[in-house]
């Protein structure tokens, strides 16, 4: 399967990385902890990524933390499955995710000013 050979691609293998762009929301940080190897956390991505092509969420910013890379960051904080969503230092989502729930994070973090 393509997909699956693919991995994460070039872009998600990098130990920690930001979706940068100028922001023109204000928001709440939002760090997502992950494995390269989770078949959840792989959908995550898709369904970051799919969202992301909405104007209401294409400068959403993710920290995103793989945790076998970085066990010293993933120790700080209180999770046991992955994909974790966490939006300032509060979790919002553990474990296998649905589209829905990926946007239900993303409206959360949004700031309303």
């Amino acid at each position: 399967d393509a997909q699956e050979s693919r991995g994460l691609g070039d872009v998600y293998k990098r130990q920690v990385y930001l979706y940068i762009k100028k922001q023109s929301t204000k928001m709440k940080p939002i760090k997502l902890f992950y494995q390269a190897r989770c078949p959840f956390c792989k959908r995550a991505f898709n369904y970051i990524d799919e969202l992301k092509k909405r104007p209401e969420y294409k400068d959403i910013v993710i920290e995103t933390i793989e945790e076998t890379e970085h066990p010293d960051i993933a120790d700080q904080y209180d999770y046991y499955y992955v994909p974790t969503f966490y939006i300032a230092d509060e979790k919002v989502h553990e474990g296998g995710i649905y589209p829905n729930e990926v946007e239900a994070i993303f409206k959360k973090a949004l700031v309303q000013e």
